[in-house]
């Protein structure tokens, strides 16, 4: 039988590839390994629990609550785990990752950086990726640098996110030169691993023919997969082609996608749906050009604009603060109006990379 560690690294492994229900009962397995669960399950059950980013089965969502309330007591073990000698670069990361997001312990994001780089000397590309992303959104002249180099460290050590993010620096020239052949090279790793967001970074390649000959079979076929793993940026963009067709039959499968991404919490999906409603609100209401169709359409689209602005959307922010302030498709609202435009205008420029978090 694995022990606790091993499963705890099987179910980071899964987590990192976004297959978020099979590091769930994995994570579980290791909690009733041994007497005390292994602190690494309770820090990653609870990251799941706590962004609501999967919708957990009754069972084990009852089995995670005591979690929830054991990690306030979890400090002082995670750093005396940390600190130990000889060191262990998973004790480390778990740590770090503690740090970073404010899990049991005050948010402090020096000290996640110095113990993410431990775990990066001693060769852990989890720690890898993690570091870098906190580096890509440093002001610092060198952050992209740093990132990058962290991102291929990663990449080479085989960790999917790693690779995705490295290939999509070479598409951004963040910290490297533009280069569509090698960008496409390190996604095409990463979906090679199943790995979601790659995936959908892989269609935005075949699309435009970065690195590629173009091909929309090819690029919808990655789409598809992306979507049906649970990639929410990867149904927003097979929505979008499929409502480019016009077919009745293509716009609900394209609806049906952008309602799935929407209820995931993915603002993007939420400013298409605002979009959809509000472009056939002007076509007259859908199939028919009765007014209640029409204000029905109306109304969805300041609903769906309105959740994707609080949820930060800059674009619906920014569509929004236009809309209060002239009173177009709603009631003007200076204040509400200010409010917004300066939301959107506050907002960092990673807020539409959204893919960097997974």
């Amino acid at each position: 039988m694995a022990d606790g560690r091993e499963l705890v690294l099987e179910g980071v492994h899964l987590y990192g590839l976004a297959r978020f229900a099979e590091a769930v009962v994995v994570f579980k397995r290791a909690a009733a390994v041994t007497p005390v669960a292994p602190v690494g399950a309770f820090v990653y059950m609870y990251r799941l629990m706590r962004s609501h980013i999967l919708e957990l089965p009754v069972e084990l969502r009852e089995a995670a609550e005591p979690w929830l309330v054991r990690m306030a007591e979890r400090e002082a073990e995670l750093r005396q785990r940390a600190e130990a000698q000889p060191p262990d670069a998973l004790d480390q990361f778990l740590l770090a990752l503690c740090l970073q997001e404010g899990i049991a312990m005050r948010r402090d994001t020096a000290q996640a950086a110095e113990f993410y780089q431990r775990a990066v000397d001693q060769g852990w590309a989890p720690a890898c990726c993690n570091l870098g992303l906190m580096r890509l959104k440093e002001s610092a002249a060198d952050s992209a640098d740093r990132a990058v180099a962290l991102f291929r460290r990663g990449a080479e050590l085989g960790h999917a996110s790693a690779a995705c993010s490295l290939g999509w620096c070479y598409l951004a020239s963040m910290g490297v030169p533009f280069d569509e052949d090698q960008g496409f090279f390190w996604i095409k790793k990463a979906a090679d691993q199943q790995y979601p967001p790659a995936l959908s970074n892989l269609g935005a390649c075949c699309t435009h023919g970065w690195g590629v000959p173009r091909s929309r079979e090819r690029a919808e076929q990655a789409m598809l997969q992306a979507a049906q793993l649970g990639d929410t940026r990867g149904m927003c963009m097979l929505a979008q082609v499929r409502l480019q067709s016009g077919a009745a039959a293509a716009t609900a499968e394209a609806l049906a996608w952008l309602h799935r991404a929407a209820d995931l919490g993915e603002g993007d999906a939420l400013h298409k749906l605002s979009l959809y409603f509000a472009e056939r609100h002007s076509r007259g209401g859908g199939s028919s050009n009765n007014s209640s169709n029409s204000d029905a359409d109306l109304a969805s689209a300041a609903k769906y604009l309105r959740r994707a602005a609080g949820l930060g959307h800059t674009a619906s922010m920014e569509k929004l603060g236009t809309a209060l302030a002239t009173g177009t498709s709603m009631p003007s609202d200076r204040r509400q109006a200010v409010y917004w435009l300066r939301r959107s205008q506050s907002r960092s420029l990673f807020s539409s990379a959204q893919w960097w978090t997974q």
